[in-house]
């Protein structure tokens, strides 16, 4: 259900039955807004853009509304600049929502001086929810902190190791016979170091790293390789670099699926 004033009437909007042309008939969004509103009821991330003057912060002034008016869901409203923040948070104060709480020190809006952190635990009227400000300020805060170790996991990439187990163990659960192809040789049956035809030592994930490059098995290795090899090792080594390639994206993609999912 839409909001009461004029502009909207408490249009009723159901998802399954969506109709722009009645939202446009019917309250005051053009049709590209009443689009715009719409795919950001029916996806789990949304994107609306547009030049100034088309009514982002109008629609998304709207789609918090929405939300608070038909849901008792919280809204965290995070901004690139602090002036798009007050700007969005007056826009919700003058559509008479009042129950906001603004983080961080650097808000020049006279309007949104009583609804500060700060304030708000300050003031007497807000003492009965102080505790639970406070509660959800050291959650937001835990929640920043968890956001900021996921994003440093994904600016890292993917490695054989990293992160948790990499794609070694992403292999060596769910693609056993492509594991097999990435023996550890960096060290001999003995504990002897192994090094390769450089004289350099050769890392647990050499195998790895030469394989997404594109080059072929070591020769010099190939008197190490037991029964244990897969039959398809040959053909596993033979892919064309391309196909390496793609595969190796692809199970990126899946060893980052938990962090971005999280995310």
């Amino acid at each position: 259900m839409m909001p009461c004033d004029s502009s909207f009437k408490r249009h009723q909007c159901s998802l399954s039955s969506w109709s722009s042309a009645d939202i446009v008939r019917y309250t005051s969004l053009d049709p590209s807004q009443a689009d715009a509103l719409k795919h950001a009821f029916t996806s789990r991330v949304s994107l609306i853009q547009g030049p100034p003057g088309t009514g982002k912060t109008f629609i998304g002034g709207l789609i918090a509304r929405m939300i608070r008016a038909n849901t008792d869901q919280s809204i965290l409203c995070i901004c690139y600049t602090n002036h798009a923040l007050d700007q969005f948070l007056e826009h919700m104060l003058e559509a008479g929502e009042r129950r906001i709480v603004r983080l961080g020190c650097r808000s020049k809006s006279e309007k949104l001086s009583g609804y500060s952190l700060r304030e708000l635990v300050r003031t007497k009227a807000f003492e009965s929810d102080s505790r639970f400000i406070k509660r959800i300020d050291a959650q937001l805060y835990s929640m920043i902190e968890d956001i900021e170790e996921i994003i440093r996991v994904l600016k890292a990439g993917v490695s054989w190791f990293y992160p948790d187990g990499g794609i070694r163990v992403l292999l060596q659960e769910e693609y056993p016979d492509y594991y097999d192809c990435f023996p550890d040789f960096s060290q001999d049956a003995d504990g002897f170091t192994t090094t390769g035809q450089d004289g350099k030592s050769f890392r647990k994930d050499e195998l790895w790293k030469k394989w997404i490059k594109g080059d072929s098995f070591p020769s010099f290795l190939r008197n190490k390789l037991d029964a244990s090899c897969p039959a398809e090792f040959e053909d596993i080594w033979d892919l064309p670099h391309g196909v390496r390639l793609q595969l190796k994206t692809a199970w990126e993609t899946r060893v980052l699926a938990g962090s971005i999912n999280e995310l």
